[in-house]
């Protein structure tokens, strides 16, 4: 037996109203749920013997002594239902099932459960990663749609500034087809035509990036490199892109570093460079116009693929030139003169008026130089005021190669020789150096000699009356007296040498001496001497307490040792009478600061190897035990 309570109620779902308005429909809800309400109120009235019809609580409250009287009459309603189904199942021994083998047959097997290789082409994918590299609202772009081709599979991509950066990815199933094409077209803000581009095969996977030159957009930044503004006052760059009508141009100044961006879609892909030049305005006046190629050559139109556009100015630096007056003497009140500096390569001219008295015979100027190289050309014009009150007209034009520049009277019948000893090494390696100068015209019976010797940094001249202007050959030697009195004969060379009966003949008008002069090695050369030069630099002197180093070359053995004190000293030079066929040897021992020794390259102290350089540089030691190296 078992008990039973049941609740019920009423939902009224009307799914379709078609045809009623909003009060009708609710209205029939409700009339629909009062009706199943009193369906429910007879069905409990019959089974528990009570009127359940109306409003039963209202009776109770109007007649409360009458309730426990009907409650009294409330019956329980039992049922009793007892179901007996026959069931028939049939039980099975614990046993191991059989074999799917067992069941279709070894040899069918396959056809059941066929084998499959996960490597096999079917199962292979390819994939596409697609980015665009651009600032949208930059550019002006209002989206970039890229469609991505898979055979018969066709996807697309939108990018626009909300998602600009992003990359989207695609895959396929190559299904034998290990290839996909894209193709793409940009709608830009404001613009009713596109620019569609070609589609492009990619072959396997493959990241694909549509950079700004691939847009449809043209982009210049015209920005400031090296400008000199204490001569420029501004700068007008006139960039263009011909295949597509573009010309533009933007200002520089000292104050603006950096121009407008010009951004303009042209609907088509920049695969050509931009064209530009630039005009120099001068605060002398000048304007010089300049493009440069890829070597600092001057153009019409310099040429790059690089949206950036760094402008130089055409100038390379500056040169200081040296004024000296020709031609005054004490009947000589002043000398005056315009100076013009032309540099053609970039069309630049400079002046400077010069006056020379009695007291100051040379002006130093500060001139630019050309970024091509250009020597230049300088010419000048001016007169001489004599003390007798006449005066002569004067005008040359004189080489820019020297720094130094003659104004005056130029005297075709005279040769003037200037000997510079600026920059030689008086202190560590040249002694003295005696200059002789010898000119000959032996049809005219001139002859002219002169001598100069130079133990320190300092300038001397010479000048010679000539009867044939056009013979201006003279003949130099140098006599040299070197520190170290291995060279030559106890230091002592000549230069062209080897003996002093040997001469070079020239037209200079300048001798450099630090030019003439050769290095240590090649005058070892000249001495058909071994040479080797121990570079004793940056030795870690709180390990090593002393370096020696030992140099043999045919019967010639030398040994130079050094410690902290000798930091910062000359370089040490071997030198040894040279033997063809005999290899240069060496050897460096490092006393350490706790008495242990170390030798190198090879451990033994008694082996010694072969150099083939003729610098030897000692810059550590190497140790296993202490580390460090040394370096040939």
């Amino acid at each position: 037996s078992y008990r039973m309570s049941e609740s019920s109620n009423v939902d009224v779902n009307i799914r379709s109203a078609e045809g009623l308005s909003g009060e009708q429909t609710e209205e029939l809800r409700k009339e629909l749920t009062d009706w199943g309400y009193q369906q429910l109120e007879e069905i409990v009235s019959n089974q528990v013997g009570i009127d359940m019809t109306g409003d039963i609580g209202q009776r109770f409250k109007k007649n409360p002594d009458n309730v426990s009287e009907v409650l009294s009459n409330v019956r329980d309603v039992e049922r009793k239902i007892e179901i007996k189904v026959p069931r028939e199942f049939t039980i099975r021994p614990q046993t191991q099932l059989p074999s799917i083998k067992s069941i279709v047959g070894a040899d069918k097997e396959k056809d059941y459960f066929p084998e499959i290789d996960l490597d096999a082409e079917f199962f292979k994918k390819l994939s596409a990663n697609v980015q665009v590299n651009a600032q949208f609202e930059d550019l002006g772009i209002f989206n970039v749609i890229v469609k991505l081709k898979h055979g018969e599979d066709s996807t697309p991509f939108m990018f626009n500034a909300a998602n600009q950066g992003e990359v989207k990815e695609e895959v396929w199933y190559k299904d034998g087809l290990d290839k996909f094409t894209y193709e793409y077209t940009v709608n830009f803000a404001g613009e009713s035509q596109t620019f569609e581009s070609e589609p492009e095969e990619v072959e396997g996977s493959d990241y694909v990036v549509i950079n700004v030159g691939d847009t449809g957009i043209l982009q210049t930044n015209v920005k400031q490199g090296d400008i000199n503004w204490n001569l420029i006052d501004r700068a007008q760059v006139l960039f263009r892109y011909p295949d597509a009508n573009v010309e533009e141009q933007r200002i520089l100044t000292a104050d603006i570093i950096d121009a407008d961006p010009f951004v303009k879609p042209i609907f088509k892909a920049r695969d050509r460079n931009i064209e530009y030049r630039t005009k120099f305005f001068l605060k002398d006046g000048q304007e010089l116009i300049f493009a440069p190629d890829d070597n600092g050559r001057p153009v019409e139109w310099a040429t790059q693929f690089n949206p950036n556009i760094y402008i130089d100015d055409p100038f390379g630096g500056t040169r200081s030139f040296t004024f000296i007056a020709t031609g005054l003497d004490r009947k000589t009140e002043y000398i005056a003169a315009t100076v013009t500096y032309h540099l053609p390569s970039i069309g630049y001219k400079a002046t400077k008026n010069v006056t020379f008295v009695e007291g100051q015979s040379s002006i130093e100027w500060l001139a630019p130089l050309a970024s091509t190289g250009e020597t230049g050309q300088m010419t000048y014009s001016g007169l001489i005021q004599f003390r007798d009150g006449s005066t002569r007209e004067i005008s040359g034009e004189v080489s820019a190669e020297n720094n130094i520049v003659p104004i005056g009277i130029q005297k075709e019948g005279v040769l003037e020789v200037i000997v510079n000893a600026e920059d030689v090494d008086f202190e560590t390696r040249i002694k003295s150096a005696r200059v002789k100068l010898l000119y000959e015209d032996s049809e005219n019976e001139v002859s002219e000699k002169k001598s100069f010797s130079f133990r320190d940094e300092d300038e001397d001249d010479w000048s010679v009356d000539l009867k044939d202007h056009k013979h201006r050959e003279y003949k130099y030697q140098i006599a040299l007296s070197h520190r170290n009195r291995e060279f030559g004969q106890s230091g002592k060379m000549y230069l062209p040498g080897p003996t002093e009966n040997d001469w070079t003949t020239t037209e200079m008008t300048q001798l450099n001496l630090i030019d003439i002069i050769p290095d240590d090695e090649e005058l070892a050369q000249r001495s058909n001497l071994a040479f080797v030069k121990v570079v004793q630099d940056d030795i870690d002197w709180d390990e090593v307490k002393q370096a020696k180093v030992t140099l043999v070359h045919g019967e010639e053995k030398k040994s130079f040792r050094f410690d902290e004190d000798d930091e910062g000293e000359a370089n040490l030079i071997f030198l040894a009478p040279m033997v063809a066929s005999d290899p240069i040897q060496y050897r460096v021992e490092l006393t350490m600061h706790d008495g242990e020794r170390e030798y190198y390259p090879e451990k033994d102290r008694n082996v010694l190897a072969e150099l083939d350089e003729s610098e030897l540089y000692i810059n550590d030691y190497i140790s296993t035990e202490y580390g460090g190296n040394l370096e040939l």
